[in-house]
């Protein structure tokens, strides 16, 4: 077709000079074809890193009124021997934005929260998640005494009203935790997940189960403790009977500032084998 065109362009020029004219041509149409894909792909990573912004810090935080129905959820996976838990939970804060606009913020601990404030304010909504995870392999039951237990922190800031994602960072938090007292608990809803695995080669079962409990404290000043209780129970379904071999309970224990909306720290506790009283 490039031939075609050239001729009848140029109907003077010779076989071989066409055949250069078209070299040239095709050479100019891949470069305009990388070029424009660069310039394309920069304006796409432009685009994405406009989007990406640190979360904008917060002070003069309360705990929302409007807090989510259903902030927990904990699911469990097994591959092989290997067990994997992860638990989240989620808080709403309410909070002015440490901005030159004053902005009210809101650190809102589940992204389908919805929230009305003040028309003349620019409300923003920060996201909080705590993941909290628990690893073992189960091929050894003295091996669970030993799980791989993390935590971490995910943090997005949207701008209700118009929808955009001002920025997301992932923290972990420091695993000391400050002694509490004055408390006083704060009802949750739906605070108890639990799920079952087995593991087919050797028929070793576990279950897992995890109670949260919120608690507002004075000392330290305006701060949240969210307990997790989780207890496990271990059974053996290789035989004709289910046998019980071991029962066990761990916490994580997570201590917020309300007035910044921040985690100071979280904190695992055991395993430890429950006892069987007389």
């Amino acid at each position: 077709m490039v031939a075609i065109i050239l001729k009848e362009t140029f109907p003077s020029t010779t076989k071989s000079q066409r055949y250069k004219m078209k070299s040239v041509l095709l050479i100019v149409i891949v470069a305009f074809i990388i070029i424009e894909a660069i310039t394309g792909a920069t304006n796409f990573t432009t685009e994405v890193q406009a989007q990406v912004q640190a979360t904008p810090p917060s002070t003069q935080c309360i705990l929302s009124s409007s807090q989510p129905n259903d902030a927990i959820d904990m699911n469990t996976v097994i591959f092989e021997s290997k067990v994997k838990t992860i638990h989240v939970e989620k808080e709403v804060f309410d909070c002015i934005a440490q901005t030159p606009l004053n902005q009210t913020l809101l650190k809102d601990v589940s992204i389908y929260s919805e929230i009305t404030e003040d028309p003349t304010n620019r409300v923003l909504v920060r996201d909080i998640t705590i993941y909290s995870e628990i690893t073992e392999d189960i091929s050894n039951i003295t091996a669970v005494m030993d799980p791989q237990k993390t935590v971490s922190v995910i943090t997005c800031s949207k701008d209700s009203n118009t929808g955009e994602v001002f920025g997301c960072e992932e923290n972990v938090p420091q695993s000391a935790i400050p002694s509490t007292s004055s408390c006083v608990t704060i009802p949750v809803e739906f605070p108890v997940e639990m799920n079952t695995v087995i593991d087919e080669n050797s028929g070793l079962v576990k279950t897992i189960e995890s109670q949260k409990e919120v608690f507002e404290c004075n000392e330290p000043f305006n701060t949240i403790k969210d307990l997790t209780t989780f207890t496990e129970v271990f059974e053996s379904l290789s035989g004709n009977t289910q046998t019980p071999i071991l029962k066990l309970f761990m916490t994580s224990s997570c201590v917020k500032d309300v007035t910044t909306a921040n985690v100071i720290g979280c904190q695992f506790f055991g395993p430890k084998e429950i006892p069987v009283l007389p």
